[in-house]
């Protein structure tokens, strides 16, 4: 029996990320996914599904980017399968990021904790 590569689902999950960042950029035009930064990508062991992390810089628009990416996906797919060379394009799952928000949060807690400042 053959060995399983088990670094490819993270391959993988690195060149969709990369691919998606830049086709964000590029060529989906609508203003929902604006300022939507792809943070993480995480492939699941079959190479069937792909948890996509994203981020944005103001927090109130993030469930019209949400909106937006869930229309996309369709179109991201298709472009991931244009321009990677892959045997299976993964079915795409945005979920939204909020680590910086909670690192920021933790940051002025302490602060206060420090300083006594609000």
């Amino acid at each position: 029996m053959a060995k399983r590569d088990t670094n490819r689902p993270r391959k993988v999950g690195d060149l969709i990320h990369q691919t998606l960042a830049q086709m964000l950029q590029r060529e989906v035009k609508d203003p929902r996914v604006i300022g939507v930064n792809i943070t993480d990508v995480e492939v699941s062991g079959d190479l069937a599904y792909a948890k996509v992390y994203y981020s944005v810089m103001d927090i109130t628009k993030a469930q019209q980017a949400q909106e937006g990416l869930t229309k996309a996906k369709g179109f991201l797919k298709r472009l991931i399968g244009q321009h990677c060379d892959l045997r299976i394009v993964p079915q795409l799952h945005f979920q939204f990021d909020d680590t910086a928000q909670k690192a920021s949060e933790i940051e002025r807690l302490i602060q206060i904790a420090l300083h006594g400042k609000k």
